[in-house]
C-alpha cells in the first residue's frame, strides 16, 4: 500500500527526511564513533583525545571538562578556570545552557584580566631592566646605529605597551563584571506587583484604572 501522505504532500516528505540528515560533527555521530574506544579516549597516557574526532566527541561536555575554554588561555590558568567555572555553576545554580555558557563567559574574562596583570608585571621588571642599560653612547655594545640609544628606544615601546595593557585590563574587568551581572539577573525571581488602588501610575503616558475586580489601559 502506497503513502498517500507523501503523495499528496510531496515536499512536506522531503522536509521530515531533511531533517534526519545529521552531520559528522552532529554531537549524536560523535558519540556514537567514540563509544567503541572511550576507554582509550579517556586515558590520560593515550594519544587518542589528541585526534580531531575524539577530541570533538569529548567537547561535548564543554561546561563541565572546559576543554575548548582550556585552548584558548594561557595554559598556566586552565586548571583555575575549570575550578572557577564550576564554583560559579554552583553558587548561581545554573541548569540551563544559557546560564553555564554565561559562567564559562565570565571565568574567561576573570582569566583574561590575570593574564593582563602578569603581561604588565612583566613589562615592569623588563622596563626596570632597560633603566639600568641607559648610557646613551658611552657602551658601544648597547647603541645603535645613528646614534640612538637601544635601551631608551626599548623602553619607549614598553611604555607604550604597558598603557594599552591598561586599556585591556579595564575592559576585561567591564566585561567581567557584566558577565556576573548577567548571571545575577538569569536566577532573579520574577517581580510581582499587586496594586491596590483606584488609579494607578505605572509609567510614563500610562495609567491603570481598576473597575469591577478588572483593570483598564489606558495611554494617554
Amino acid at each position: 500500500m502506497q503513502d498517500t501522505t507523501s503523495q499528496l504532500n510531496p515536499q512536506t516528505n522531503i522536509r521530515e527526511r531533511i531533517a534526519q540528515y545529521r552531520t559528522e560533527n552532529d554531537p549524536e555521530i560523535r558519540l556514537n564513533k567514540a563509544a567503541p574506544i572511550i576507554d582509550k579516549i579517556l586515558d590520560p597516557d593515550s594519544a587518542y583525545l589528541a585526534l580531531l574526532d575524539n577530541y570533538k566527541a569529548v567537547s561535548i561536555n564543554e561546561f563541565t571538562n572546559g576543554i575548548l575554554m582550556c585552548d584558548a588561555i594561557l595554559d598556566q590558568f586552565a586548571t583555575f578556570a575549570i575550578e572557577m567555572m564550576r564554583q560559579l555553576q554552583q553558587e548561581y545554580n545554573c541548569q540551563t545552557a544559557s546560564e553555564k555558557a554565561t559562567c564559562e563567559l565570565a571565568t574567561m574574562e576573570f582569566e583574561r584580566t590575570l593574564e593582563i596583570r602578569w603581561q604588565m608585571k612583566e613589562s615592569l621588571v623588563y622596563q626596570r631592566a632597560l633603566a639600568y642599560s641607559h648610557t646613551c653612547g658611552q657602551r658601544e655594545s648597547i647603541v645603535a646605529t645613528k646614534g640612538v640609544c637601544t635601551a631608551c628606544n626599548r623602553s619607549r615601546i614598553e611604555i607604550q605597551l604597558y598603557a594599552q595593557l591598561g586599556k585591556e585590563l579595564d575592559r576585561a574587568n567591564r566585561h567581567y563584571l557584566t558577565a556576573i551581572q548577567t548571571l545575577r539577573m538569569m536566577k532573579q525571581a520574577p517581580l510581582n506587583i499587586t496594586i491596590k488602588a483606584g488609579t494607578a501610575v505605572i509609567g510614563q503616558n500610562q495609567v491603570i484604572q481598576t473597575k469591577n475586580h478588572g483593570y483598564q489601559n489606558k495611554a494617554e
